[in-house]
């Protein structure tokens, strides 16, 4: 199976927004802080470290999942862990 993981910097407060469509849920890790993940089908990517997670619900390509902050103990600054199944071009 392909697993992808990258660490994006981004200044705190910034806008996180999904790869792709699909329904979106949450929750919290000690570690990774809130954790916001997108399925549909096969497809399943995570943004961990948030500091504000849009709700349970569908969304779009683009739309706003959550908010980048530095929650969770591994967290050493405001950033975003990106997690996927599935390889993207960026």
């Amino acid at each position: 199976m392909y697993s992808l993981q990258r660490i994006y910097a981004y200044n705190e407060g910034s806008y996180v927004r999904a790869v792709h469509s699909g329904y979106g849920t949450f929750h919290y890790s000690r570690g990774m802080g809130w954790v916001f993940v997108i399925r549909y089908e096969d497809r399943k990517t995570s943004y961990s470290h948030l500091k504000e997670v849009g709700p349970k619900k569908y969304y779009l390509e683009g739309e706003v999942i959550g908010i980048c902050g530095s929650t969770g103990i591994w967290s050493s600054g405001p950033h975003v862990h990106f997690e996927s199944n599935q390889p993207y071009r960026f």
